[in-house]
């Protein structure tokens, strides 16, 4: 695992992803994310835990060229296996049960938003970063799953707009939207999330804070059974449909260019 595990002092984890330098989300991610998982909750699993990176990335979401490979070699099988473990692992971080408080230390895009609106409080660096959902402006079919979390953590309204427009926002735009509870200057960011998690550790009951959170997300887990069951049936299909595979091919023709220029 290329993640850091880290004990706070204070009573709390801190989680640092470094699976790559963005780290784009893609199969080595997915084992990362669920291994870090399967080590909080085996051997930390009365502790508030952190999330954030190693870097000044906090994730740039789904890995494109690993994405159009793999669309357009067109295994059913093999994009149905990707789906699952991409969905599975961002689900799971929404289901984790104890106090999760992300310190998003820099650009958070799509999935890698995605992944920040799965925990309880976020809180973002004050500048040079950005953050959005573009989802359907680069062609990918936003999952039911994720659209979900996305409306549970932020209202439909704003998802709606953040989804349909695909703009992405500075942090204080951001906070605007409902991403962010609080926004700091970076060299704060941790200690401000720690402090997050070390009172919830000093002041609360874990058992009366999973019992909460618990029923608090039952109702939206539930309707995402529901919806994801009948809405993701055919999201391979589009996955692996020429749209898709043409407008990936678009977006990272439009990112090798402005590398070139860079």
């Amino acid at each position: 695992m290329n993640w850091l595990i880290e004990e706070d002092p204070g009573g709390a984890i801190i989680v640092k992803m470094s699976s790559s330098k963005l780290n784009l989300m893609n199969e080595a991610f997915f084992d990362d994310l669920n291994y870090a998982f399967d080590i909080l909750e085996s051997k930390y699993p009365d502790y508030p835990v952190v999330l954030t990176s190693l870097g000044n990335v906090f994730s740039a979401g789904l890995d494109i060229n690993h994405c159009y490979s793999l669309f357009r070699n067109g295994d059913m099988e093999e994009i149905r296996i990707w789906y699952d473990h991409f969905r599975d692992s961002i689900l799971r971080v929404f289901k984790f049960r104890q106090p999760l408080v992300a310190a998003v230390n820099g650009h958070a895009i799509a999935g890698g938003l995605v992944l920040a609106l799965c925990c309880d409080i976020r809180i973002g660096v004050s500048h040079n970063a950005k953050f959005g959902l573009n989802e359907v402006r680069v062609g990918f079919p936003l999952p039911a799953t994720l659209a979900e979390i996305i409306k549970n953590s932020i209202g439909a309204q704003n998802a709606e707009e953040m989804i349909f427009k695909g703009d992405l926002y500075n942090s204080r735009e951001a906070m605007d939207f409902g991403i962010f509870h609080e926004i700091t200057e970076s060299n704060n960011l941790i200690d401000h999330a720690l402090g997050y998690g070390r009172e919830l550790s000093e002041l609360y009951s874990m058992d009366a804070y999973i019992h909460a959170k618990k029923a608090l997300r039952s109702e939206v887990l539930d309707k995402i059974q529901r919806v994801s069951s009948k809405l993701d049936e055919d999201i391979v299909d589009v996955l692996a449909s020429e749209s898709t595979i043409l407008t990936l091919e678009r977006v990272l023709e439009n990112l090798k260019n402005k590398s070139e220029r860079s």
